[in-house]
């Protein structure tokens, strides 16, 4: 029995051309060849993190190492701190505006 063979572009022009296509419409190419065929360079969508292998049509999901996960929750925890920081100089700006205003207040009431 045969086994079927997933690479369906045996054309390299073919290939190449599909691929000049997909970087027209503003695709990527990346530095990195499908793990499949072991020839083709991957190329990737703008705002996707999917490679593309046009030799093999198929797309390949990118998993996350746990660093990147670790670094991605940083990232999100530093902004948050950053937002909390932001917003408890506002308050004390707030309250310092606050009190000159009322000592500025009192100063006018009391009579010389």
């Amino acid at each position: 029995m045969k086994v079927q063979n997933n690479i369906i572009k045996e054309d390299p022009f073919s290939v190449s051309h599909i691929i000049g296509d997909r970087l027209l419409q503003g695709w990527t190419l990346l530095n990195a060849t499908c793990h499949m065929c072991n020839i083709t360079p991957l190329i990737k969508q703008k705002n996707k993190e999917d490679r593309y292998c046009a030799r093999c049509d198929l797309f390949i999901k990118i998993r996350e190492t746990s660093h990147e996960k670790e670094e991605k929750r940083n990232d999100i925890l530093n902004e948050e701190i950053t937002k909390d920081e932001k917003k408890d100089n506002d308050k004390d700006l707030l309250n310092e505006k606050e009190n000159e205003s009322s000592l500025n207040n009192d100063s006018l009431m009391r009579p010389s």
